[in-house]
């Protein structure tokens, strides 16, 4: 929830909505939107949803597809790099995660949080990937619906969009955020 407040201030002016029209749609205060939006306050779960609720609804008005928000450029590891090779990688391109490919296929995922974890209870940065990796992230095709991807997107951090046998982008909640109403 807390990557996420950050991005509705920018979802809401992608949608052309005012403070007002998102707090009368959402059924709160526009004084509550602009302190979330200021960062002056957090919200209660409850009402957190709420808005969040109301601007999804704005965007499944767009109808876009997996194809339309991805980021085409994937930057991915093998499970054979080390940990340092992936934090290199992450820094030159300004970036907090990373899938693991190996033979074209998504074999797991390394984040910043995955790469402390390892380091913090005892691996080397000369530790192989296949050692610390997550989950491989879900796959989706090109022509999934933009309703469907958010709701992948609220329990993975990451999905690889895939067109038959190769991986054509990713797709991750800040990519989402930064299309979405365009």
């Amino acid at each position: 929830m807390l990557e996420e407040i950050k991005y509705l201030k920018s979802l809401r002016k992608n949608l052309n909505l005012s403070q007002k029209e998102l707090a009368q749609s959402a059924g709160v205060s526009q004084s509550l939107i602009a302190k979330i939006e200021s960062g002056h306050l957090d919200p209660a779960y409850s009402k957190y949803k709420q808005i969040y609720n109301t601007l999804i609804s704005f965007t499944n008005n767009n109808k876009k597809k997996a194809s339309d928000v991805m980021v085409k450029n994937i930057k991915t590891v093998s499970p054979s790099q080390t940990i340092q090779q992936a934090i290199t990688k992450m820094k030159k391109h300004n970036i907090s995660q990373l899938p693991v490919f190996e033979n074209k296929h998504a074999v797991g995922l390394v984040s910043d949080s995955v790469m402390l974890n390892a380091i913090s209870s005892g691996k080397k940065t000369d530790t192989n990937l296949k050692e610390v990796m997550a989950d491989a992230p879900p796959t989706i095709s090109k022509n999934t619906d933009i309703s469907l991807i958010i709701q992948i997107l609220k329990h993975y951090p990451i999905v690889v969009v895939h067109n038959k046998e190769k991986a054509e982008g990713i797709i991750t909640k800040a990519d989402l955020f930064a299309v979405l109403g365009k």
